[in-house]
């Protein structure tokens, strides 16, 4: 599943409640509503530590009485740490349109008949946040466009250039080199100038909001971007530029040979 792999945005004490509040699911119902729906289906989840590892499961079983929740890990997947709990870890996948993601308390490995599991609390809020709010259009590197700028707080605020992978109303990807880490999750790029193909240049605000695992010897990874404050006339530039692509994607052909 291609978005299954993908890590959590930062949620840190420089961020207020305010930022994430309108993503907050904390009726009890609806929490383990969806949480049931994730173990129905199987969704692939990644579970993530502050520190930077990642491990890729499904959630197995959830205890409504004991108030707990049991991941089943993939076998080919990394150890995790024994002192796991000691910092924060997050989980993180994707329901329909959907990105949710939730804290791990309390967490705990062990090995058992089926395999290497997880178990932690049972989360009291989820966060649920819209992978975009319109379709994308997604073109080749040299057709979609880029974006460039500086880094804030870097020597010399040094610069960047990044194509993007896909364009929405909501926001865009880029693509990343897999190693970078020139954009921390649930940071913001300041004063961006995106260049969509065939467009007038506009410049805007870039909230970082996800990154997708890249597979093995992979050059690179997506990384999904919201735009925000964005002004009129930027949002017009990307209707125009969105309309064309959906023109051009209807007049392909299609063939059914396999």
């Amino acid at each position: 599943m291609e978005f299954a792999h993908t890590m959590p945005a930062t949620f840190n004490s420089q961020s207020s409640a305010g930022d994430w509040a309108g993503f907050e699911v904390s009726n009890p119902w609806r929490v383990r509503e969806m949480l049931r729906d994730a173990c129905s289906t199987q969704a692939p989840i990644t579970i993530a530590t502050q520190a930077g590892l990642d491990v890729t499961g499904s959630l197995w079983s959830l205890d409504d009485v004991g108030g707990q929740l049991f991941f089943k890990l993939e076998s080919d997947q990394p150890v995790l740490p024994a002192d796991l709990a000691q910092a924060p870890v997050w989980a993180v996948y994707y329901q329909q349109e959907a990105k949710i993601q939730f804290e791990l308390r309390h967490p705990s490995c062990s090995q058992t008949a089926q395999g290497r599991t997880l178990r932690a609390d049972l989360p009291s809020v989820l966060y649920r946040m819209a992978r975009r709010h319109a379709s994308r259009v997604k073109r080749s590197d040299q057709q979609c466009g880029f974006i460039s700028g500086r880094l804030d707080g870097t020597a010399g605020e040094e610069s960047y250039r990044f194509a993007m992978s896909d364009v929405s109303i909501g926001g865009c990807g880029l693509w990343v080199p897999a190693g970078s880490s020139r954009l921390p999750m649930g940071g913001r790029l300041n004063d961006v100038q995106v260049q969509l193909t065939g467009e007038h240049p506009f410049v805007v605000d870039l909230d970082i909001r996800h990154s997708e695992r890249p597979a093995r010897a992979a050059l690179r990874r997506r990384v999904g971007c919201a735009w925000v404050s964005l002004l009129e006339s930027s949002q017009q530039v990307l209707l125009r530029w969105k309309r064309s692509g959906e023109m051009s994607r209807n007049l392909v052909t299609i063939s059914l040979k396999f």
